[in-house]
Order: structure tokens, then C-alpha cells, then sequence
């Protein structure tokens, strides 16, 4: 069986990739047919036939995912074309693209586009499109169809759970949910932060932001052991002001101010790797972070600095979360995002004087 072997380099601040070809996988046993179930010891993932990465191991899974999420737009487009790889990211933002397009151009098909591809993306009250896999790490590393293997162990990701698949390459009953899964009253649910924007005091721009607490899972064998990395992501998009209305348009982002009280996050492990113990993190990042240019911009924090194996247990809610999202054209103002035990100050009037919603920090002001 032919595959094509993938090796990431880390050069200096930026990441490059090399392609190149190796006449024939080793055979053995793999929990789902035809996939390649061991990569050779020097290449940490290859790309399948089915067009979907096949990773050496958890490890790599996660190492290359950080790496992947530290690039800019142009240098990914440039890792995904040196190593003939589309991402589910790279094919949902072409979607996206065509319907923000047809908004200008026909909005007549608009509709028709979104209901073609429900499967992919949704499109807010605000007329934002997005994709329906909110994960930035998930979105960089899985094919159209959700699919990543770990040596040969298939892993799907849908817009909540991942699952894994089972010997004939269906899905099975084994899936862990990974978006926002808050405890609450001894039970598992999924909870949504909420979607803030914050339209610039002269009118002429509006930036949005929202955040998650995202359980990064990769499944490792075809009995359901699995890594877990604990993830809370911010994304930040934006509009300007037309004579037709406030339309989307690519930017620069950046968030700033960063302060947050996570519960329920795994601190120590067993020699095993199973959670020892939980604690609290604390996150206090003031200065600005530059997210890029695209059509929006994503921060990625792990909580961890290792992954858990089988973490059953739900995340707890966080204290508070506080943060500051700016475009280009919104700074300095930006969206003051304030929230406190599942409350929130409304971002157009979170400017000084506005008492403080958390007890333990400053509000973070829009402007």
C-alpha cells in the first residue's frame, strides 16, 4: 500500500514542511481496513488515500496540531499545497467565501448555499458564516468529512462529539464530547459562551468574539483509549460599514488582556497516564497578541502542558473569563468581553465607570 509520508521541520519561527515519497508502509494489523497501521519511526504523519491525516501517535497528534495553530493564513495555504493535503478549514472557507460573495453578487442563492452545505456551516443572526467544527485545532487537521487516524485508528469530529469509528469504518457508540462540556448539577451538558460584538464609536467598523473550553481528544486504540488536551480558544471576526449595510470582509485581529479562572483541569497524572488530580488554572496574558490576517482570527491556549488519557470526568464552569478582540479598523476600541459565573456585561456598554462584573478582576473595557 502506497502513502504518501509527510516531515515537519521547525526552522527557526516558522514551520517548514517537506514531502516526500516512501515505496511501501509496514504492514500490520489496524482497527479499520485499508488504512496503513504503523508509520515508519522518522515521519510523524502521513496523509491516506481517503485524503485524511494518519498520525505515528497521540503525541505527534498533539505536537503538530500546536504547530499547525501558529501559522499565518498564507504560510498554512503553502503547508497544505507542498503536501497536496486540503484541510476541513481550508474547504469550509471556501464555502464561506462563496456565500459572503453571492450576499454581494446574488443574494438570491444565498439560501440555496447554505442549505447545500448545512453539513458545514451555519450562518449566525448577525449573518456571520461559520463552520459548524468550531475547533481551530480539529479544523487544521482533519479532511472535509471530519476523518484523522492515529495509526490507522479512525477518529471523526462533528460538530460537538469526536467519535471513534469502528473496524468496518462506521461510527460507533464510543464518543466524547469535545465543545464546551460543562458539569452541572451532577450531570454532563453543552453550553455555549455567548457571540459579543462591539460596533467602533465612529460607526465605520464592528468586531465580534466568542470563546470556548474545548476538550482536544484523539483516539489511540479500537477499545476507546484516548489523549485528551484541555483547550480555551477565542475567535475574533469583523465588518465594515458600506453604503449597502455592514458587510464581512478579511482583516487583522488581535486580543489582549487575557485573564481567566478555568475549574476541573486535570494537574497531575498517574505514571499511566490517568488524571491524579484537578486544580484550578489561571490565566493573566495582558499584552496584545496578534492573531493575523484572514477572514477572522483564532487564539488557542492549552490549560495543560501534557495530555490525559481517558478523562471521563466534564470540565467544571469557569470562574470568569475576560478579554479584549480588536480588528484593524476597531482599534484601539475592541470587544470588552466580560463574563462571571455565567453572567455578562454587554460589550457597547462596558466602558469606564460600569461596575466591575467579576469580583476578582477589572472589567475589560470596549474603549
Amino acid at each position: 500500500m502506497k502513502s504518501k509520508n509527510i516531515i515537519l521541520l521547525l526552522c527557526t519561527s516558522t514551520l517548514a514542511l517537506v514531502s516526500c515519497e516512501q515505496a511501501e508502509v509496514i504492514e500490520g494489523t489496524s482497527a479499520n481496513i485499508g488504512i496503513s497501521p504503523s508509520i515508519s519511526l522518522d515521519v510523524p504523519y502521513h496523509v491516506e488515500n481517503d485524503g485524511a491525516l494518519n498520525f505515528r501517535s497521540t503525541k505527534d497528534y498533539f505536537e503538530i496540531s500546536d504547530s499547525l495553530a501558529k501559522l499565518s493564513e498564507k504560510e498554512f495555504r503553502n503547508w497544505e499545497t507542498l503536501n497536496q493535503f486540503e484541510s476541513y478549514r481550508t474547504y469550509t472557507d471556501n464555502i464561506i467565501e462563496a456565500i459572503y460573495t453571492a450576499m454581494d453578487d446574488a443574494p438570491s442563492k444565498v439560501t440555496e448555499l447554505l442549505k447545500q452545505n448545512k453539513q458545514f456551516v451555519y450562518m449566525t443572526e448577525d449573518s456571520l458564516v461559520y463552520s459548524t467544527i468550531q475547533s481551530r485545532a480539529y479544523q487544521n487537521i482533519i479532511n472535509k468529512n471530519g476523518i484523522f487516524y492515529i495509526n490507522g485508528i479512525k477518529n471523526i469530529v462533528d460538530s460537538k462529539y469526536i467519535t471513534l469509528a469502528t473496524t468496518d469504518n462506521s461510527k460507533s457508540i464510543q464518543r466524547i464530547a469535545y465543545l464546551n462540556p460543562i458539569s452541572s448539577k451532577e450531570r454532563s451538558e453543552q453550553i455555549n459562551f455567548d457571540l459579543f460584538s462591539y460596533t467602533k464609536s465612529d460607526n465605520t467598523k464592528r468586531a465580534y468574539a466568542e470563546c470556548y473550553l474545548i476538550k482536544n481528544t484523539a483516539f489511540e486504540d479500537s477499545h476507546g483509549s484516548n489523549q485528551i488536551m484541555v483547550q480555551f480558544q477565542i475567535k475574533v471576526d469583523g465588518k465594515k460599514k458600506r453604503p449597502t449595510g455592514w458587510k464581512h470582509y478579511s482583516t487583522e485581529y488581535s486580543v489582549s488582556q487575557i485573564k481567566g479562572i478555568f475549574n476541573g483541569i486535570p494537574t497531575e497524572t498517574y505514571p499511566n497516564g490517568y488524571v491524579k488530580s484537578y486544580g484550578t488554572i489561571t490565566i493573566d496574558a495582558p499584552a496584545k497578541v496578534s492573531l493575523g490576517e484572514g477572514k477572522m482570527g483564532f487564539y488557542t491556549k492549552n490549560l495543560m502542558n501534557f495530555s490525559v488519557r481517558n478523562m471521563s470526568d466534564p470540565l467544571k464552569a469557569p470562574d470568569c473569563i475576560h478579554f479584549k478582540a480588536e480588528t484593524r479598523g476597531t482599534g484601539p476600541e475592541g470587544v470588552g468581553y466580560n463574563y462571571y459565573k455565567g453572567k455578562y456585561i454587554t460589550p457597547q456598554n462596558c466602558i469606564k465607570g460600569v461596575a466591575d462584573i467579576c469580583p476578582l478582576h477589572q472589567n475589560v473595557y470596549s474603549r
